[in-house]
């Protein structure tokens, strides 16, 4: 009787430890990873304060498109995203209305020399090759910070991530993001 249930306990043990060790890291790195869900939605969706703020701030906006948010922890914004003075800007709200943050697309070449150097030089340590993929001025609360996304090679596989940077090149927080399936281009 020990005997058969010895190998059955083994078996079942290696299954518990394959399992937790392959769900268990899964798990972990899922919360590491940014992962966000836009929908977009119509002006009657969009909270009437924010749709108000949007067309103040920017009258000569166009080609605005609005969305409804969710992010990891299930928190729900709205954001209209649009082209104004040339650049490209998204302007995100709580649901009551109020403002989040601003965001303006700009080119990493814009930013101080002094703040690109500590950034690159956050970069160099991080990766072996990396590329800029977006970059955006934000601001919120009357403070600046860069939001760059970057496309990174490291020791074993290449991936996104978000960076975000006080306005002097200061590091304050990393993100992976996580890549839905059909933003991969199978062939």
């Amino acid at each position: 009787m020990i005997r058969y249930f010895f190998p059955e306990s083994r078996l079942l043990m290696m299954t518990v430890l394959f399992l937790s060790g392959m769900f268990g890291g899964t798990a972990t790195q899922l919360l590491a990873q940014k992962v966000e869900m836009e929908e977009r939605v119509s002006a009657d969706e969009f909270p009437p304060d924010a749709l108000r703020e949007v067309r103040v701030r920017y009258p000569n906006g166009r080609r605005m498109k609005l969305y409804r948010e969710r992010s990891n922890a299930d928190s729900l914004t709205y954001e209209a995203k649009l082209l104004a003075d040339g650049y490209w800007y998204s302007v995100e709200f709580f649901p009551d209305g109020s403002l989040l943050d601003i965001e303006k697309k700009i080119k990493f070449s814009s930013l101080p020399t002094t703040v690109r150097g500590r950034i690159q030089t956050r970069w160099q340590e991080d990766f072996r090759k990396y590329k800029v993929v977006k970059c955006q001025e934000q601001r919120a609360d009357g403070t600046i910070r860069y939001e760059i996304e970057v496309r990174g090679k490291g020791a074993e596989r290449t991936a996104f991530y978000q960076y975000l940077f006080r306005a002097d090149g200061t590091f304050v927080h990393l993100e992976k993001i996580a890549l839905r399936p059909s933003d991969m281009t199978l062939y």
